[in-house]
């Protein structure tokens, strides 16, 4: 649950980028932290799905997913995705904003920043589908942060999830956080994710 201590730090930290926290703002519920062996394949699926959505071939991605043992991590929303040819959806496109939440939840970056895209250079820290990179590297480098801290950037998210819909375009900021609107959800999704005990495709960030 977000303590009193957890949403006092909120309101400030919201307070720096001027916009105010919602008097209507839940409490909400926070679960364990997922352990690596689950956080890191999800990483990986994001990483494969988003390269498609940008014009990766799809066919070599699957190959890469099952090379690496990692198809059966994928959602089966993504694996339609990645077998259907469609062209690029801005959902899974937008997806690298989930993974880089990830990626910072996996003590690869210091960072995480609300109002600022990911780094277009951030990917490249990522196997390199096109030579199919091994992901063993990576499980040996990882260092997955402390419970309080992933639930702590979870409820700052929420808050400027609310704050998206509750506030009017008087607030300062207002237009760099719609902007950014998509930035939020999706790391939004991979944060709650982490702290729960749902499917990946079963968050909602509604409320």
């Amino acid at each position: 649950m977000a303590d009193h201590e957890t949403r006092a730090h909120t309101k400030a930290y919201l307070e720096t980028m001027g916009i105010p926290l919602s008097e209507n703002l839940p409490v909400i519920d926070f679960g364990h932290l997922r352990n690596e062996k689950e956080i890191m394949p999800r990483l990986m699926c994001l990483h494969a799905t988003a390269a498609v959505a940008h014009g990766f071939a799809s066919d070599q991605a699957i190959h890469w997913l099952e090379t690496n043992d990692l198809i059966a991590h994928c959602t089966s929303k993504e694996i339609a995705y990645l077998r259907s040819g469609i062209a690029p959806q801005f959902e899974q496109q937008t997806r690298v904003e989930a993974l880089y939440a990830l990626f910072w939840m996996l003590g690869f970056d210091s960072e995480l920043l609300p109002l600022t895209f990911c780094p277009n250079t951030f990917v490249q820290e990522m196997p390199d589908l096109r030579k199919m990179a091994k992901p063993d590297a990576w499980h040996a480098s990882a260092k997955i942060r402390e419970t309080g801290e992933v639930a702590q950037m979870l409820d700052i998210y929420f808050a400027l999830s609310w704050a998206l819909n509750d506030n009017g375009t008087s607030m300062p900021n207002f237009e760099k956080l719609t902007q950014c609107s998509y930035v939020i959800r999706q790391r939004r999704h991979a944060l709650e994710w982490a702290l729960s005990d749902e499917d990946w495709d079963e968050i909602s960030s509604d409320t």
